[in-house]
């Protein structure tokens, strides 16, 4: 009797391959992965380069801020002494006498300090030491005269006529790169108490302080800009205004679009403000 063969195959040759729709789904699912992490990544990177500017910013604007109070701490705050503090459309300058030793080789401590915003959009500080054969015309003028716009002192080839001396370019060293623009307005007091004015008081007397803003683009966001297009972001940033702070006046258009500026540079502006109290 014939018996019947069977035969025997290796149970590999029975195991299934992945069909082309599975390949296909598993693709598709890996790249959603991969483009969840890039998102992830590129949203990482940007958030921690857009912090990155905004310390840079921060430091830059505290140096400058911090440099200005120490200033006007030794500033001479006689009714008898010139100030300069000017007002414009657009960038004002602040400029005064202050018992601190500038960049001369006079011993005396006093300068002409003047802080202004230079041809680059940047804050420069100018500091002239007086020296001792300038005292022979006294820095002081009338005490009749008490206006504190009388002398300006602040422009980079302007003699300062009472202390016969002069605030050259040499005078002046770029404080922050960031900073592009500066503007203040007065603290004055009258019967009503002190109040926030853009005019000077008619007496020193009645001047109590400054408030100070400024506006800062990090050196990234400056790349992306022209010349024109930094001078179009400052001017967006308004004078001041009698009864506002500056932050108030800044705060809504600070960082908004502008037109033909590039979006990416206008979002990274900051501003900061600081009272200072004269006396």
């Amino acid at each position: 009797m014939a018996r019947s063969m069977k035969s025997y195959l290796p149970a590999a040759c029975f195991r299934r391959g992945f069909t082309l729709v599975e390949l296909l789904v598993a693709m598709g699912v890996m790249s959603l992965v991969v483009v969840m992490l890039t998102n992830l990544i590129n949203g990482v990177t940007l958030t921690t380069d857009r912090s990155h500017r905004r310390i840079d910013a921060d430091a830059g604007a505290r140096v400058a801020l911090d440099r200005l109070g120490l200033d006007l701490e030794k500033m001479l705050q006689r009714p008898d002494v010139d100030y300069a503090f000017h007002k414009y459309d657009g960038n004002d300058t602040i400029s005064f006498y202050a018992t601190t030793q500038g960049y001369g080789t006079a011993s005396r401590p006093l300068s002409a300090i003047a802080y202004l915003i230079n041809g680059n959009y940047q804050l420069d500080r100018g500091a002239r030491t007086i020296a001792g054969a300038d005292w022979q015309t006294p820095v002081f003028v009338s005490a009749s005269t008490q206006s504190l716009n009388r002398t300006d002192i602040v422009n980079h080839d302007t003699s300062i006529s009472e202390a016969k001396t002069t605030l050259a370019a040499i005078d002046y060293q770029t404080l922050c790169e960031d900073i592009l623009r500066l503007e203040f307005a007065y603290l004055v007091k009258d019967a009503a108490g002190v109040r926030i004015a853009k005019d000077a008081p008619s007496k020193f007397e009645n001047l109590r302080g400054l408030v100070v803003g400024v506006a800062a683009l990090d050196a990234r966001s400056r790349a992306m800009t022209t010349p024109a297009q930094l001078a179009q972001i400052a001017a967006g940033l308004i004078d001041a205004q009698d009864g506002k702070d500056i932050l108030s006046l800044w705060d809504p258009v600070a960082g908004k679009p502008l037109a033909g500026v590039p979006e990416a540079a206008t979002s990274n502006v900051r501003i900061y403000q600081r009272y200072y109290f004269l006396q």
